[in-house]
């Protein structure tokens, strides 16, 4: 399965200077940086035939059935809509990055996954960190936060960040009819969150391993973020309880609003 990008070419650059925000200006030095070589642009032109966005306009009937076939209900297509770094030194680590992405096509997007490499003021790589949501449908925007964990406690080392991400257009199926949670609860407290819910298998088919993924929505129906739990041989008429902890840095908790408890196979 190829992964596709959403956000291609040469990797988007931050930079700590700029904390709660991300400027438009660059210096000459910058700009020369960030100006591809021609082999970079090779690559990217490489890259760009597997972009969401990316249309050549000589597309077939069949290449469009095809399109449409890939999750059954039409295409992703993925829109950036910015990032900027935050520091709040009430939280642990004190450094993240914002990233706000729109799946603005018609079709879901899977197994989202948003990394950011740190750099030092020297240029000098440091290390990296990610953040995964497992499903992002048409219409839904994830506002993705990236904690800088693997630097907790030397925060003071970041400089400058690079971002980058990638999804699948295949990933989940769902469940038989009658596999379906019927309670959900959010519960968030000043530096903690819990899911609490119930599924039930009202259907006449053991499911061997079903996915239970609790996905966490802020006060505007934008995804926040997602956990997970499985249930193994879930039988008909069985019904289990699900708990399970969210971890998030503490300003993230008082955004969470509700969940909705997503089942898969």
């Amino acid at each position: 399965m190829q992964r596709r990008k959403y956000l291609h070419g040469l990797l988007v650059t931050g930079t700590l200077a700029v904390a709660g925000c991300t400027s438009d200006e660059t210096t000459e030095e910058e700009q020369t940086e960030a100006t591809p070589t021609e082999e970079d642009q090779d690559t990217d032109n490489d890259e760009e035939s597997n972009e969401v966005t990316e249309t050549d306009g000589d597309e077939t009937e069949e290449d469009e059935a095809d399109e449409e076939e890939t999750n059954g209900n039409g295409r992703p297509d993925m829109v950036n809509h910015g990032h900027e770094i935050v520091e709040n030194p009430e939280n642990n680590p004190s450094i993240a990055v914002d990233y706000e992405v729109e799946n603005a096509g018609d079709g879901d997007a899977y197994f989202l996954e948003t990394v950011v490499d740190w750099y030092d003021d020297e240029g000098e790589y440091i290390d990296t960190d990610s953040e995964t949501i497992w499903l992002l449908r048409g219409g839904e925007t994830w506002r993705a936060q990236i904690p800088a964990y693997s630097l907790s406690g030397e925060e003071d080392r970041i400089e400058d960040y690079e971002i980058s991400g990638s999804f699948d257009e295949q990933g989940l199926s769902e469940p038989p009819e009658g596999v379906e949670a019927t309670e959900s609860e959010l519960l968030v407290g000043e530096d903690s969150a819990e899911v609490r819910g119930t599924v039930v298998n009202n259907s006449e088919s053991t499911v061997e391993f079903l996915d239970v993924i609790p996905r966490v929505f802020d006060a505007d129906g934008n995804h926040l973020q997602d956990t997970y739990d499985n249930v193994e041989n879930f039988e008909p008429g069985d019904e289990v309880s699900i708990n399970l902890s969210l971890f998030a840095m503490n300003s993230r908790y008082q955004e969470m609003d509700s969940v909705e408890l997503h089942l898969a196979t």
